[in-house]
């Protein structure tokens, strides 16, 4: 073997160690931005109002649902870095994410937006004996 194929065979099993802890990192980096953007909405919804659809007026004004829709992302995002049926509510992430792109008009944030939609692709299409907690 030569000195290339050791330091890469070296790499390979620093990373190797690294990869029961994959799924739970990525699970609560993805919860923390929910939380985040989830705690804005609360605290600033005129902030957000903007992206809420004119259709959705008989529910409310668009600041109290931009605070409902925070509300839910802080929760989700909670139970999503406490690991608690991480499949389901990364699906519930996805598919509110994902309702989202759809109805904004792509920009910068988009690209951001579409890498978050992958991490949660990947811990609900995650078998639960993948994670490092299994509470799946």
């Amino acid at each position: 073997m030569n000195t290339l194929q050791n330091v890469l065979a070296r790499v390979h099993a620093i990373l190797d160690k690294l990869t029961p802890y994959s799924t739970s990192v990525l699970r609560i980096v993805i919860g923390l931005v929910f939380i985040y953007f989830g705690y804005t909405g609360i605290v600033t919804p005129d902030m957000w109002a903007g992206f809420v659809p004119e259709w959705t007026s008989f529910l409310g004004t668009p600041e109290k649902l931009v605070q409902l829709h925070g509300i839910a992302e802080v929760a989700l995002g909670l139970l999503l870095i406490l690991g608690i049926q991480t499949r389901i509510i990364a699906l519930l992430l996805f598919l509110n994410l994902a309702h989202m792109i759809t109805t904004i008009e792509f920009g910068p944030s988009m690209v951001r937006d579409f890498g978050i939609l992958a991490g949660l692709f990947t811990l609900t299409a995650t078998q639960p004996n993948q994670t490092a907690q299994n509470t799946n």
